[in-house]
């Protein structure tokens, strides 16, 4: 039994492997795990800065209705009248009267 224990202790033994770690692995592992911390958060905050994008426009859109020149009632439209004027020189006629 404890021939069988050593050999497979062995084999594990010679299993293993060494690992050499670089330097710049761990600011690679860091540098990764705060992309994904900071792809977390857009993902979060995404639909609420753009509902703040079309309130914002919204709002605007209604400030600018608010401060526009009045449009005229029906009622002083019919009011006002217009009067066409007719050139007073005679203009050449394009039908020939001759016939």
């Amino acid at each position: 039994m404890n021939e069988e224990r050593d050999f497979l202790s062995d084999l594990l033994r010679d299993a293993s492997v060494e690992v050499e770690e670089s330097s710049e692995f761990n600011d690679r592992v860091i540098r990764r795990w705060k992309l994904e911390q900071h792809r977390k958060k857009m993902m979060y905050w995404a639909p609420t800065m753009a509902g703040a994008i079309v309130a914002g426009v919204g709002f605007l859109a209604m400030l600018q209705i608010m401060t526009a020149q009045p449009i005229q009632s029906p009622a002083e439209l019919e009011s006002q009248t217009a009067e066409l004027e007719l050139p007073t020189q005679n203009l050449p006629s394009l039908v020939d009267d001759a016939s």
